[in-house]
């Protein structure tokens, strides 16, 4: 899963039901544990603060969404998807 720290109730409520923009909430977030690499946390950081909540519904509708975008390659898996937002 998704590691947040220092939260108060308001942030944690404003995560789980993400009432909230992520943008103002990303000295939150320390990461997605199921990555192997820091290259990989941080280019996943990345993806969540330029695309926001949308980023953690789907990975396959988000691939498919930023090759419309004109991303380049076709993401197969998450880590491609990663890869692809990198470029």
């Amino acid at each position: 899963g998704r590691g947040w720290g220092r939260l108060t109730p308001a942030l944690l409520d404003a995560i789980i039901n993400r009432a909230e923009p992520v943008e103002p909430l990303m000295e939150h977030y320390r990461g997605w544990g199921a990555l192997g690499t820091p290259y990989e946390q941080v280019l996943e950081r990345e993806a969540l603060r330029r695309h926001g909540w949308a980023w953690t519904a789907n990975a396959a509708a988000e691939c498919r969404r930023l090759e419309t975008l004109g991303v380049d390659g076709i993401c197969t898996d998450d880590l491609s998807l990663l890869k692809a937002v990198a470029r």
